[in-house]
């Protein structure tokens, strides 16, 4: 079977990285210069951290965008920069469809303690009900067991019709 990439470039909000970077880079300019009368290497210290902070915003920013969910061989890849990653068999998808409000649970509630939105803060517009739990990586360190898990895609239809003939 050939490989089908479905993006998700509608959920990426590069407004926020903007916003964070500017916030970041005004506070950091007003301690750099509070700090520096007190301790010149804790003011350069603090500078570095924001500049590698900043660094590491944009390249997340740049795999995020660059990743998509693919089908293929039996099974899904799910490679969200480093946000989630994960491998879920095709033989475990119960279902997948366009979910309605109803059916994606509310973060926090006991109906949402094995479902994930993998491109939060976007609402989900595909829905994909596992037979049994996955793990699913966040940020290469934290794994959750999840049954459903709630993606924005592009092309959402096409998703769900590689889903089912796959």
């Amino acid at each position: 079977m050939d490989t089908r990439r479905f993006t998700y470039l509608a959920a990426q909000s590069r407004t926020v990285v903007v916003a964070v970077s500017g916030i970041l880079l005004i506070e950091t300019g007003v301690l750099h210069l509070w700090i520096t009368s007190r301790s010149p290497l804790a003011a350069w210290i603090l500078t570095a951290m924001s500049v590698a902070t900043l660094v590491w915003l944009w390249r997340e920013n740049a795999r995020y965008g660059a990743g998509a969910l693919e089908v293929r061989d039996g099974h899904m890849e799910l490679m969200l920069g480093t946000r989630w990653r994960g491998v879920v068999p095709l033989a475990q998808v119960q279902s997948a469809v366009r979910p309605s409000w109803q059916e994606v649970p509310q973060s926090g509630t006991v109906q949402a303690a094995d479902y994930v939105n993998i491109t939060k803060p976007s609402d989900p517009n595909v829905l994909i009900v596992l037979t049994s739990d996955v793990s699913l990586r966040a940020f290469g360190m934290v794994t959750k067991r999840v049954r459903r898990i709630g993606v924005h895609l592009d092309a959402p239809d096409d998703f769900l019709q590689a889903i089912q003939s796959g």
